[in-house]
């Protein structure tokens, strides 16, 4: 979708293919309340906000990518096709460029099937463990970590843990695609199903008891 609307417009080299691609994006900011999980919509930082505010909140940035695949027979769109990315906001993506990992090395990992899954990757020889998992009815977006300095709090995206060294099964399907259905909207995510619903049962069972 993003290289479609970075090449937009664009069509196919071949003769009997009329389809033309014309794609837009948005740049969104939001703030979210550390204290509540408020969301304020198109919210920025004041220069006048004392450091108290700007240490209560995050800003998170949402990149919206829009495609409308017409027909070169006629000018309403054949498909129109709509996708949204999670990440820092944008004066933070410098930092995100260089964070490459958790620094207590703990990883909130989620799972197609609306399943999360805390992972603590060890170093050395040390076998890494899964602290604790939890099921929701929807799959998550995005996992980030919150960060401060002595003027403001800020969020990453968590860099990705090597899933296949916690889930040894995993590895023979990390070239495949999941896609799935939340209401009536499709989304895509990588297909590690062969990590086992028991398995995560039972990890829950453990972490409640």
């Amino acid at each position: 979708m993003a290289q479609l609307v970075d090449m937009s417009p664009f069509s196919f080299a071949f003769e009997d293919d009329h389809k033309v691609f014309v794609g837009r994006k948005e740049i969104l900011s939001s703030a979210v309340e550390l204290e509540t999980g408020r969301v304020d919509l198109e919210r920025m930082y004041s220069e006048d906000e004392d450091n108290g505010a700007k240490l209560a909140q995050i800003l998170l940035g949402r990149t919206d990518y829009h495609v409308h695949v017409l027909s070169r027979c006629g000018p309403v769109p054949v498909q129109t096709l709509s996708f949204s990315t999670y990440g820092p906001a944008e004066l933070d993506n410098p930092l995100q460029a260089s964070y490459r990992r958790s620094k207590d090395q703990t990883y909130i990992q989620s799972l197609p099937g609306g399943q999360v899954v805390s992972l603590k990757i060890n170093e050395g020889n040390d076998p890494s463990s899964v602290s604790w998992a939890h099921k929701f009815s929807d799959p998550i977006v995005a996992t980030f970590d919150v960060l401060r300095t002595t003027k403001r709090a800020f969020a990453l995206l968590q860099p990705l843990p090597p899933l296949r060294s916690i889930f040894s099964k995993v590895a023979p399907h990390l070239d495949e695609i999941y896609v799935g259905l939340v209401g009536e909207t499709l989304f895509a995510s990588h297909s590690w199903l062969s990590v086992p619903e028991t398995r995560l049962g039972a990890i829950q069972r453990r972490w409640k008891g």
